[in-house]
């Protein structure tokens, strides 16, 4: 097996594991818009994996039609209601307009050309339909070593701001945009010289994650709209 090939098996494999929770894993502004859209309503989840994202969709609002654009070739471990397409996020085999809502989760920032990625999404969208984005947040480079390390995933290859999103949404033709640090935990706050304690003097990398996260955030959430 070539290193691609184990890196992609244990990429994928990590969200498998998170399948049974997935319902802590998003955000409550996209629960808020799969709860909003249209009777049957046209969702695709660009780069959208083993479809996470799309489980959890269909466990709210079974009546969406849900599809998939990924270049691995997974169409046998995603759910039997969501339509898979092992394709690039650069050229999506859709017609103009065909959805209501592109959604792209930890997509942006291994993709060479966000230009062109976007110029796609834009296509793929309807008239008032809706762009939505998460991205590690760029301040995720200093966290310590680990999975939450911006870096500890060597395919990463473009950081973000808040203000980089923005832009990238308002350059692309979005209108009613929303940029924000994803949730924080903030209650770890309250143990926060508990956790540098840890971090500090027994090593524990756990903790001084949970306490940088909490302080500076570890995802941006872009939202835009069509005109």
């Amino acid at each position: 097996m070539s290193k691609v090939d184990s890196y992609s098996e244990k990429y994928y494999s990590l969200q498998e594991c998170s399948k049974n929770n997935v319902k802590q894993v998003y955000p409550k502004e996209i629960i808020e818009i799969v709860k909003a859209l249209p009777k049957n309503a046209n969702i695709l989840d660009s780069g959208g994996g083993i479809g996470n994202f799309c489980k959890f969709v269909h466990d709210i609002r079974p009546d969406i039609n849900l599809n998939i654009i990924d270049i691995g070739d997974l169409i046998e471990k995603v759910p039997s209601y969501v339509k898979f397409y092992q394709a690039s996020v650069y050229e999506c085999p859709f017609d103009d307009g065909s959805f209501d809502l592109v959604f792209s989760s930890h997509v942006l920032e291994h993709l060479y050309d966000p230009v062109k990625f976007m110029k796609e999404a834009y296509r793929l969208i309807r008239p008032k339909g809706l762009i939505f984005i998460i991205v590690p947040y760029y301040k995720t480079m200093f966290a310590p070593d680990g999975p939450s390390n911006f870096f500890w995933d060597y395919t990463h290859i473009r950081l973000y701001s808040i203000m980089s999103i923005k832009r990238l949404l308002f350059d692309y033709s979005f209108i009613n945009i929303k940029v924000k640090l994803s949730d924080r935990n903030m209650r770890s706050l309250l143990i926060a010289p508990w956790l540098l304690i840890k971090y500090i003097f027994l090593s524990d990398k756990s903790a001084g994650t949970t306490l940088f996260l909490a302080i500076f955030g570890s995802e941006v959430i872009g939202i835009g709209q069509k005109q």
